[in-house]
Order: C-alpha cells, then sequence, then structure tokens
C-alpha cells in the first residue's frame, strides 16, 4: 500500500458541500457556531476550502476575510497523513494576496498542543495570550468542555500571526 501524498489533493469551495461540512461542524464543535475573542462565526456565513482525496474529505479550513487580514476560524485535517493542513493553508496564502492582503491570524486554544507546534513549525508567530478567553466563551456555548481530551483545562487563547512575504 502506498501513502498519499499532498500532491493527491484537490480543493472545492465550501459551498459546493455546504450542507454536510455543516453536520461535520457540528459533529466536531458542538453546533453550527464557534465562539472567538474576536466574535461569533456560524458555519453557514463563513467561506472556506475542502480538501479532497478522491471521494473523500481529508480537511477543511474556514475562514473570515477582514479588510486588513484574513482570520482562520477552524482548520481540520482528517488524516494522519502529513501536508493535508500545510496544503489548505497555502490555498489560504494566496487567497489572502488575491485580496491584497498581507497577514493571516488564527486563535488556538492552550490545549491543543499539536495546532501551536503546526502553526509555529510554518512561520506564524505568537502574538499574544488572551487570558480566560475561553472561559468567557463557555458563558455563550456552555458545551464547551474544560477538559481538552488531553486532559488539560481550556481557559485561554493564543493568537497566531503570519506576515505574507
Amino acid at each position: 500500500m502506498t501513502e498519499n501524498t499532498s500532491a493527491d489533493l484537490s480543493f472545492t469551495n465550501i459551498e459546493d458541500v455546504r450542507p454536510l461540512i455543516v453536520d461535520l461542524f457540528k459533529s466536531l464543535w458542538g453546533s453550527e457556531e464557534m465562539i472567538l475573542s474576536t466574535g461569533t462565526y456560524n458555519i453557514n456565513d463563513l467561506d472556506g476550502l475542502v480538501a479532497h482525496q478522491g471521494e473523500d474529505i481529508v480537511g477543511i479550513v474556514t475562514y473570515d476575510l477582514k479588510p486588513e487580514l484574513l482570520e482562520i476560524i477552524s482548520l481540520n485535517s482528517f488524516s494522519k497523513q502529513e501536508g493535508i493542513g500545510t496544503s489548505l493553508l497555502n490555498q489560504l496564502k494566496e487567497i489572502a494576496r488575491s485580496k491584497g492582503l498581507d497577514t493571516i491570524q488564527v486563535i488556538t486554544t492552550n490545549d491543543n498542543l499539536d495546532a501551536q507546534k503546526f502553526y509555529e513549525y510554518l512561520g506564524f508567530t505568537k502574538i499574544k495570550t488572551i487570558k480566560g478567553a475561553v472561559d468567557e466563551a463557555r458563558k455563550k456555548k456552555p458545551e464547551i468542555p474544560i477538559l481538552a481530551d488531553n486532559a488539560m483545562e481550556i481557559h485561554d487563547e493564543i493568537l497566531y500571526e503570519l506576515k505574507l512575504n
């Protein structure tokens, strides 16, 4: 058996599979909404890209275009294969550049050590830790867990930024 590579990926606009992605978002995040310190985002209103290998959805990224930057709202890879998240991020870089933007920002949580390593590896800079941001979001969305799968308590957001050259 051969391993798939990111070269096997194709990308479609989220609109092409929106109902399926809404269901997926609900299963991942407990509802159609994601609450961050930058706002409340509904999957039905977000732009996004879906990564495919053949007929299989292997990754998704949702984002919000702001006047001064592109903000990643969610980024998920559904395969252990390396390259899906990086490929989605490369697509976002092109979208940002096409809109005349030179900054991509993303927020992750204090428990998500894999995401922190991923963004730092790809050149993102940690801008700040927003203490208690998840606790505040939990007031609006009580289903946000206190404990992560890795048994860390989830309280803070970490803001990362990438400047495009």
